[in-house]
């Protein structure tokens, strides 16, 4: 494994830490590989983590979980690891109730693919996100 990036590991696409196992010579972060770490911040991001603002973007304060990815591992090669051997985080039991609903799950699954020709596009992912705000705030309202 040629590591040979800088970059906070838990929200590192597998291309990133390992170049030379996905032919990459030119190991920089690419859209594909910030789609992987969006997607790693959307499971992330809790509403209480983020200030009421009038800037606040309110879709991000919608979603999720409070932890960071791979949080139960504290060793960081055991992280890469994890992640080179396509493990992802799992879904919170609670994630519902947040409005982390089945179709937004698969839509973060989607930005965590190995292959990251299989990943959305950001403007994909947001729209994603802003339909999820949509039914979390509808659901809010009832």
């Amino acid at each position: 494994m040629s590591f040979t990036t800088g970059g906070t590991t838990r929200w590192m696409s597998p291309e990133l830490l390992d170049p030379d196992q996905f032919g990459i010579r030119d190991p920089r972060p690419t859209k594909q590989s910030d789609c992987y770490a969006l997607g790693m911040v959307v499971y992330e991001v809790r509403a209480d983590a983020i200030p009421p603002t009038r800037t606040t973007v309110r879709l991000m304060c919608q979603v999720l979980c409070g932890n960071a990815p791979y949080w139960e591992i504290t060793n960081g090669g055991a992280v890469i690891k994890a992640i080179m051997d396509g493990r992802r985080p799992q879904k919170p039991e609670t994630a519902e109730s947040l409005g982390f609903t089945d179709e937004l799950w698969g839509i973060v699954q989607r930005c965590w693919s190995a292959d990251a020709g299989a990943r959305p596009d950001v403007r994909t992912v947001l729209s994603y996100l802003n339909h999820a705000t949509w039914s979390w705030e509808t659901r809010q309202l009832m």
